[in-house]
């Protein structure tokens, strides 16, 4: 499901009073599209007097199409992170052991199953909103293994030339790809290598585009150009 801003409400308030025994103030929440994080919390570094209700905005994400009970546990992980700054508890870190304390009471004690982070599964990434063409190396390394690289035309230029000199690569190519899969790797300033299986990359190139560079970036007529090496 995609989460509405009434069905975020609804489930606060209705978490608040069977989790945290209503003490939670009413705070702004909204719904996102960030495909990075489920869920954040925003609110002021330093808080120079007692903290507000205004002084938070919750947010929750519904760019991807996540089972319900993933959503809900992503709501009380923030609500977790809420009760903690508003009543001022020390902890050592935003992950720390007060706010695992809590989050494991939680789970044993209403059969949650929220956790400190969670990686998005392929067949959810699949469910991504939002369409974007992402230029996309693939580089074959020494040891056989496939990796892919995605970056910016800008950066893709750059390492293109690195890429002509570098031993370690058998081969590579571009691809201009709108593979919601793409959306989860971060976008490379540096030249780093992130190894994917060859069925799962074979899927994601199915239908992405040939890139030639040259000097400037062009669009083949298809997936299968010549090496650059």
């Amino acid at each position: 499901m995609r989460p509405s801003l009434q069905f975020i409400h609804e489930r606060f308030d209705f978490f608040n009073k069977l989790v945290f025994d209503g003490r939670l103030p009413q705070i702004r929440i909204r719904i996102s599209s960030s495909v990075r994080t489920y869920g954040s919390l925003r609110h002021p570094r330093m808080f120079r007097s007692a903290p507000k209700a205004s002084d938070f905005t919750l947010s929750v994400s519904n760019r991807l199409d996540l089972d319900r009970t993933v959503i809900e546990d992503t709501l009380i992980h923030e609500m977790i992170h809420l009760y903690i700054l508003y009543f001022r508890i020390e902890d050592t870190s935003a992950h720390g052991p007060e706010f695992r304390r809590m989050m494991n009471e939680i789970n044993s004690l209403h059969g949650r199953n929220i956790t400190v982070s969670r990686r998005v599964e392929s067949a959810e990434r699949a469910t991504d909103r939002v369409v974007r063409p992402r230029l996309v190396i693939v580089s074959e390394l020494a040891g056989g293994e496939s990796a892919v690289t995605v970056c910016s035309p800008r950066s893709a230029a750059r390492f293109a030339e690195i890429l002509q000199s570098n031993s370690r690569i058998r081969k590579w190519h571009i691809y201009l790809s709108a593979d919601p899969v793409f959306a989860a790797y971060p976008l490379s300033r540096k030249l780093r290598f992130y190894r994917i299986a060859p069925d799962e990359l074979a899927r994601v190139l199915r239908n992405a585009r040939h890139v030639v560079y040259d000097g400037k970036f062009r669009i083949d007529g298809g997936n299968d150009g010549g090496d650059c090496e």
